[in-house]
């Protein structure tokens, strides 16, 4: 079937039976959501969001983040439709988790199966329940990266502007989709491909214009400014990013200062990483996510190294000769995406990374299983099911703190 025709026929019934499962799905999490973590960045957002559809420019308010999805949430808010679309962002996303396997390998059943693993996933869900910038901008660089399989490059190079211009977390996207365009050796398309995501991109900013015309470039600098205090990027924290997506753990260190020191000839200078509030009462802080996510999450990185392993032995070198037939751009993807959890084990972080690394599990467990990988996909399916029934209805904590 042509990819033009995904639409029509048989796949619309699909789209609307997992319209069904997903409305299904959020109906027991606002039931019973009460047991899943809240979020309270989103007032800030919200708040942003508001003062800038009403002209205030994004330098002054919440100038830490591009702007792009602070006023997607301020409209919205001012529509009333604000968790409805959000909700809708969810189901999308997954969707589009199908249609990009199915572009990759063309099986229905490995597409279906990364859709269920999605919409199973208890964090993943729970994020898209709250007014964050990481839904927008998960959306639109997803939109972009499929839109970019089909080989509609210009609505996709749209849409990732977008993507970049919610949240910086899509660049990760952004340097895939480029990649591929050094693959494909057709450098004056992806010339013309990223101008026009930069166009779009900064062309979010136009308000900024009205308090100077330096005013865009001062936002930039103050933003890139604050990432490298707030987020640090340091060693541990990244450390800790991993760890959490490796055994469900993480581990805090309140007492002290974690100090970040660059030198040169000329002497040195010191970036203290002061991303967390210290707590002088409390030394270590350890939460274990025992329901949060998936059980799945402890085989990611060990089929990730195997995938990766069959591509670099030249079991699958099909990315530069062939996308649309390979899984090799699933283990580009990933490592990838892996980027965006170096700034800490945040929770809304992670969704950047787990639509690739389900997508690189299914299809890893279908290399390994061969004729049972439906047997197999089914088991871990039912597991992912039980355990996010078990996380919502409260028989399994979402997350268990301990404090020493």
């Amino acid at each position: 079937m042509k990819s033009s025709n995904l639409f029509f026929k048989y796949y619309l019934y699909l789209f609307m039976f997992f319209l069904l499962v997903v409305s299904v799905f959020y109906f027991v999490l606002d039931s019973f959501g009460n047991r899943l973590p809240r979020y309270g960045d989103e007032v800030y957002y919200i708040d942003c969001g508001l003062r800038y559809v009403s002209g205030v420019p994004p330098y002054l308010c919440n100038f830490e983040h591009p702007p792009f999805a602070k006023y997607f949430i301020g409209f919205l808010h001012v529509f009333g439709v604000d968790r409805i679309v959000f909700r809708l962002l969810c189901f999308c996303c997954c969707f589009l988790v199908f249609l990009i396997v199915y572009r990759f390998c063309g099986d229905v059943f490995l597409g279906f199966s990364c859709f269920l693993l999605l919409v199973l996933d208890s964090l993943f869900v729970n994020v898209f329940r709250f007014l964050l910038l990481d839904p927008v901008s998960l959306f639109f660089s997803f939109l972009a990266l499929y839109l970019f399989l089909e080989k509609r490059y210009i609505f996709s190079a749209v849409f990732l502007g977008l993507g970049i211009a919610s949240k910086f977390s899509a660049i990760p996207i952004a340097l895939g989709i480029f990649i591929l365009f050094i693959c494909l050796r057709d450098y004056r398309k992806m010339f013309l491909y990223f101008s026009i995501v930069f166009i779009v991109y900064i062309s979010t900013y136009v308000a900024d214009f009205s308090l100077g015309w330096d005013a865009v470039v001062r936002h930039h600098i103050d933003m890139f400014r604050y990432m490298s205090w707030r987020h640090g990027f340091s060693l541990p924290i990244a450390a800790n990013g991993f760890l959490k997506l490796l055994a469900k753990v993480e581990v805090w260190r309140y007492v002290g200062e974690l100090s970040i020191v660059l030198g040169n000839v000329s002497g040195t200078y010191v970036v203290l990483n002061q991303s967390f509030v210290y707590l002088d009462s409390i030394e270590l802080y350890t939460v274990v996510g025992v329901g949060m996510g998936s059980i799945v999450w402890y085989l990611f990185i060990p089929l990730l190294l195997y995938t990766t392993y069959l591509v670099l032995v030249g079991r699958d070198l099909g990315l530069c000769s062939g996308i649309s037939t390979s899984f090799s751009g699933f283990v580009m993807f990933s490592w990838l995406s892996l980027l965006n959890i170096v700034a800490g084990p945040i929770d809304w972080y992670y969704v950047y990374v787990l639509p690739f690394l389900y997508i690189n599990t299914v299809v890893a467990l279908e290399r390994i299983a061969r004729k049972k990988t439906r047997l197999v996909i089914a088991l871990v399916i039912s597991i992912q099911f039980i355990t996010f029934i078990a996380t919502i209805l409260g028989y399994i904590p979402f997350k268990y703190v301990a404090i020493w």
